[in-house]
């Protein structure tokens, strides 16, 4: 067995035993019942036997070939008649972030794990889709992450010290940052901490991990990238750690209530957003707005030539049956058009391939793949800045006023 193999397997057995000490204590939710994938560039590496042709048994994985059009990222999958948490192997990519050591792998795989054996069962009608929304780079601009950096200093004050004071800050940043939210940007962030940011807390608790790393993670939200999806990561855990300890128990209203800052304000009280702008100097206000209005004006430039480039500029568009891809949640920029992703990958099961690393746009209604062409020419391109394409016999290519269509036969 590789040393990555063997670096899997252990943070399974790590992921298991965590799973087994809660005994569905947290959720009633039984995690002993997941199943890993781990997805290697050509094989995979399942925990359990998919009794599907072309796998066998290897201590300690049932090994078989990577089905063609299949994820690479870090996701739950219906397979073979099962759900699966898949996991995107080597853990971390080629070269480990910082924050996935051992700890960091077992709550990667608790994390999907949450996603393929809870999310459904405490949310059978599900939580909805990744639409782009009206207002939805809010969190990609000053207006929106000013208030979502100063809730995350609050959150992670209030996990470390159980401040109720904190936590209530915490709170009014929130509700000040709603004031800048269209009410479809605010359900979008909303749903998001429940879709992401549940698991990540649920991964925290059930490692054991001790308040001072808790609120370190709370307080490091990616300020380098764009928030638009990266933050329910952050927030999640913050929210979950304190509602621990302000209202024990909230886990049975989530269903429900499906609001964790509601939770928190029926738990603490949260002060009048008027106080908001007093109460952020505590938190390092002024010298955040500073930082976020330069942000603004450095990125000025550089989002008109993306909304040039994909409204006016040439375009190889795909329009698959349905829209599935892998992409980094630090790498996602909101437009009211769509979504632009700085990593991306599409793939179907007849072997189509689009690799992305600069920049692809997938529309609001999720029906178009979209990437920018240098120019148009003469015969279909298979690549361009920043993204190469392959392409089967099964798909047509049309040239028009825009560039290139690609659809199915």
């Amino acid at each position: 067995m590789t040393a990555e193999l063997a670096r899997f397997q252990a943070a399974v057995d790590r992921a298991r035993a965590a799973a087994t000490a809660d005994a569905g204590r947290l959720w009633d939710v039984d995690l002993t019942d997941a199943r890993w994938i781990g997805a290697g560039a050509d094989h995979w590496y399942l925990t359990e036997d998919p009794d599907q042709p072309g796998f066998s048994y290897r201590s300690p994985f049932w090994r078989g070939p990577k089905p063609a059009g299949s994820t690479h990222g870090n996701t739950a999958i219906d397979w073979a008649g099962r759900r699966w948490a898949n996991i995107a192997l080597p853990l971390g990519g080629d070269t480990p972030p910082p924050g996935l050591d051992r700890d960091g792998a077992t709550r990667l795989l608790l994390h999907e794990a949450w996603h393929a054996c809870g999310q459904e069962t405490l949310f059978p009608d599900g939580l909805g889709g990744e639409p782009a929304v009206v207002g939805g780079d809010l969190l990609d601009r000053s207006a929106g992450r000013v208030w979502l950096r100063l809730e995350a200093a609050a959150l992670s004050r209030a996990v470390a010290d159980r401040s109720e004071r904190a936590a209530g800050a915490a709170g009014c940043f929130r509700l000040r940052r709603q004031r800048e939210a269209t009410a479809a940007e605010w359900n979008r962030e909303r749903t998001l901490e429940l879709g992401e940011g549940l698991p990540e807390y649920t991964a925290w608790r059930l490692t054991g991990a001790d308040r001072a790393a808790v609120s370190a993670h709370v307080r490091a939200i990616p300020i380098q990238n764009s928030l638009v999806r990266s933050f329910a990561y952050h927030t999640g855990p913050g929210y979950g750690f304190v509602l621990d300890d302000l209202a024990p128990g909230w886990q049975r209203d989530i269903p429900t209530v499906r609001d964790l800052p509601e939770l928190l304000r029926r738990a603490t009280t949260v002060p009048a957003i008027e106080r908001a702008e007093a109460a952020a100097e505590e938190y390092g206000y002024s010298e955040i707005l500073a930082e976020e209005l330069a942000r603004d004006r450095d990125r000025a430039d550089d989002l008109a030539a993306t909304v040039r480039r994909f409204r006016d500029g040439p375009l190889l568009r795909i329009r698959p049956d349905q829209v599935r891809i892998d992409f980094s949640p630090q790498q996602v920029r909101q437009f009211d058009f769509g979504a632009v992703y700085g990593k991306l990958a599409w793939r179907t099961e007849d072997g189509t391939m689009l690799d992305v690393d600069g920049e692809a746009l997938v529309t609001a209604d999720w029906n178009e793949i979209q990437v920018p062409l240098d120019r148009v020419t003469d015969d279909p391109p298979t690549a361009g800045p920043g993204w190469t394409l392959v392409l089967t016999d099964r798909w047509q290519t049309t040239r028009d006023g825009r560039g290139w269509l690609i659809t199915p036969r």
